[in-house]
């Protein structure tokens, strides 16, 4: 998706967000969709001092049926639009009950001198209405002065070499295009794998044991942040050891 008025773009989801099941507001942090990361935050320790944490995990297949289509809705909100294949933006479009008379593909021109508009069938020169789709959008023409076909602001001889012409520029434009959103979905993937490796790393316990002179436990996970449980069973998430001991050292 991208916003027309700033050229900044972003991934939109839909379906159901495996990343929301396993991490909760994880996604939204990573997302940077702040609001969303906080409100969620808040009403799930909520929720969860008032049923003991038993409400977690039906929270979390909840939103992870919610999210990514409110995430994407939100992002329309703002002045984004799709930019994508045509298929999958309908598909989107399909799925998240938008008016489709609102939301199309917006596919950039290639060149001041080409329209944005694509065929969306066979394209091939053997196609009819393939060769009318080239005839119409690059305004072939015969110029009779020069006895010359027009494609393009170049001169042809024929008609078929104005056709093969353009021909080539459309497949070049579809390829880029074809190549964008390949690359825009790699990189979509790779900040959902660096989200979902960042969260594990701040749940793996890679250490536990006591503070020294205390009763108090801590589990020090793979992200480096310690959680240390008191004499009453409280716990609470550091960023460090040692923020930990200083913030212990304190306390008492």
């Amino acid at each position: 998706m991208i916003n027309n008025s700033t050229g900044i773009t972003k991934t939109g989801f839909h379906g159901f967000s495996w990343t929301t099941f396993f991490f909760g507001p994880f996604p939204a942090l990573f997302r940077a969709d702040y609001l969303t990361f906080i409100g969620y935050f808040a009403v799930a320790v909520i929720f969860a001092a008032m049923t003991a944490g038993l409400s977690w995990l039906p929270m979390c297949i909840i939103w992870a049926f919610i999210y990514n289509g409110f995430y994407t809705k939100k992002l329309l909100e703002k002045g984004y639009t799709f930019n994508d294949m045509p298929e999958r933006v309908n598909a989107a479009i399909a799925e998240l009950k938008l008016d489709s008379s609102r939301y199309q593909p917006d596919v950039p021109a290639a060149s001041p001198t080409q329209a944005t508009n694509r065929f969306m069938g066979e394209m091939s020169v053997d196609n009819d209405a393939y060769k009318l789709f080239l005839v119409k959008k690059y305004n072939i023409e015969k110029n009779t002065t020069l006895d010359k076909f027009v494609a393009n602001e170049k001169l042809f001889g024929t008609v078929e070499d104005a056709i093969a012409y353009v021909d080539g520029i459309e497949k070049g434009i579809a390829a880029e295009h074809s190549q964008r959103m390949a690359q825009q979905q790699n990189e979509a993937r790779q900040q959902e794998e660096a989200a979902r490796q960042s969260a594990l790393q701040s749940e793996t316990v890679v250490e536990e044991g006591k503070l020294a002179g205390t009763e108090w436990s801590y589990r020090l996970h793979q992200d480096g942040s310690v959680v240390v449980k008191d004499e009453h069973g409280a716990e609470t998430r550091y960023k460090s050891m040692a923020a930990a001991k200083a913030v212990i050292t304190w306390w008492e």
